[in-house]
């Protein structure tokens, strides 16, 4: 009896300790492997996040490493590259092409310049845009027709063009904007607007008129009218933005942007959002008639013909129209009183997004867009079309 209580005894002491010396020559392997497969997450995950941030980095990052670039273009007609130009030739494509043969990274670019546009169109074409995604790159020309549109009034161009630059950076703050100062812009204190605004939001900028200058060449055989570039011309603005580029990248500049930086124009309140709003008060004699560039116009071409709005609590307001080689000439009055009158004449079919007013005062107003009794001569016909007031 005594002799088989001391084999069970015996018996359950070599199992405690064979259980005891596995468990832990086991934990011994758990902890190495737990180890091992530890270092290796980490290790993955050090991967992946410098993957996410080549990804996610700024275009300079993505450019060196190979990444696909989206690219916005807001401008006019020069930024658009030439109505007749063939899309591959145009400057932004051949632009993408050299940064494709010298970085190895692919330009996808979307262009929403005008021809005729102004700060005013790019401004509002941009917060309006239902497809607008975040840019890596953004590049905006245009100054020469806001000299004619706004009289030379440079601060409200600044103005505008402030706000626009803010709207793109808050957005997405590493988003690259390039302010290219193209060749046709005549008036001095324009191109030193477009430099403040852009120094001050550190935006580097490309001097075109500068670039022509340096190229030694008549204005005559790098442009088609002594305004708009031709073949060569347009060559120049290539060369000048992909150097810039290719400094930037160089430099290793960092693109971004301080919300809480202070306004440089304090009218730029008033382009901080804005709207176009289709809902008028009263009509005569206009009818609904034209679908273009995806927006519904009323027309008229009969004199006195008119469209009231009723415009409440808004700091701004301006009228999206349609220009054209049919087009005649529109009066617009503030509460009864004419405060503009607008040729819509254009060689050209385009949508205008005008201006009337950056300051209309708090309350409510009354807007009437009117057809008017004359026209310019090399118009067509009086046609007005009519598609909706801005505001914000």
């Amino acid at each position: 009896m005594w002799k088989n209580a001391i084999y069970l005894f015996s018996s359950i002491l070599i199992a405690s300790l064979v259980i005891l010396i596995s468990g832990r020559y086991l934990d011994g392997i758990s902890g190495s492997y737990l180890g091992e497969q530890k270092q290796r997450l980490e290790v993955q995950t050090e991967y992946q996040t410098e993957l996410e941030k080549v990804q996610a980095g700024n275009v300079y990052e993505k450019l060196v490493n190979k990444k696909e670039i989206s690219v916005l273009i807001i401008g006019d007609d020069i930024a658009q590259g030439g109505l007749e130009t063939e899309d591959e030739k145009k400057w932004y494509n051949l632009l993408a092409k050299r940064i494709k043969e010298e970085y190895g990274a692919d330009l996808t670019c979307k262009n929403i310049a005008t021809p005729g546009g102004t700060a005013f169109d790019g401004w509002i074409d941009y917060i309006t845009d239902r497809e607008r995604q975040e840019y890596d790159l953004v590049f905006l020309c245009f100054g020469a027709n806001d000299e004619r549109e706004m009289n030379f009034n440079q601060k409200v161009f600044g103005a505008i063009a402030e706000g626009l630059i803010r709207n793109i950076k808050k957005a997405k703050a590493s988003t690259e904007i390039i302010t290219i100062i193209e060749n046709s812009i005549r008036s001095q204190s324009y191109v030193d607007t477009l430099k403040q605004v852009s120094e001050y939001y550190e935006i580097t900028y490309a001097d075109i008129i500068k670039a022509f200058i340096d190229s030694r060449l008549p204005f005559n055989d790098i442009t088609e009218d002594g305004r708009k570039p031709n073949e060569q011309g347009y060559s120049i603005y290539v060369n000048t933005i992909f150097d810039l580029i290719k400094s930037n990248i160089n430099s290793k500049r960092e693109p971004g942007f301080d919300g809480k930086k202070p306004l440089l124009y304090e009218e730029s309140n008033a382009f901080e959002n804005g709207k176009i709003t289709t809902e008028f008060l009263t009509i005569q004699g206009f009818y609904n008639s034209v679908v273009a560039f995806d927006k519904i116009f009323m027309k008229s071409s009969h004199s006195n013909d008119s469209i009231t709005y009723e415009v409440s609590n808004s700091h701004m307001l301006g009228v999206t129209l349609m220009a054209g080689p049919n087009c005649g000439i529109v009066d617009i009055y503030l509460n009864n009183r004419l405060i503009q009158t607008y040729d819509c004449y254009a060689p050209y079919e385009a949508l205008r997004h005008v201006l009337i007013s950056d300051n209309i005062g708090m309350g409510t107003h009354k807007i009437r867009i009117e057809v008017s009794s004359i026209k310019n001569a090399k118009a067509s016909n009086s046609n007005v079309y009519i598609h909706g007031i801005i505001t914000n």
